[in-house]
């Protein structure tokens, strides 16, 4: 399921995934953390295209 949304995000389509798994958010090029409503972390990983 993650490859399918990888190809869709790769077309344009803009996915937003909502996990508490780690390995999952891992394969994600972008990882917002939210504590008590507020971002604490925000991280763009380096994708390569």
């Amino acid at each position: 399921m993650l490859d399918l949304l990888a190809a869709l995000n790769a077309e344009g389509t803009t996915i937003a995934i909502i996990t508490h798994d780690r390995d999952i958010a891992a394969r994600l090029p972008r990882r917002i953390e939210l504590r008590d409503g507020r971002v604490i972390i925000d991280i763009a990983a380096l994708v390569a295209r």
